[in-house]
């Protein structure tokens, strides 16, 4: 560990560097499904409401 790293303090849980990469892909992951065709977006929410 560098002497930058040791200074970062975490104080809430977007500082952690494994949330801010997850929030991207999870941003980038819903870019992407916006391509999808219409039936293919629904169908996907559908399926994962009933499985919650």
């Amino acid at each position: 560990m560098d002497k930058e790293e040791e200074r970062r303090k975490i104080i809430t849980h977007e500082d952690l560097i494994i949330y801010q990469k997850a929030f991207q892909a999870a941003i980038t992951i819903f870019e992407i499904s916006k391509r999808f065709p219409e039936e293919e977006r629904y169908s996907r929410e559908q399926r994962d409401f009933v499985r919650c």
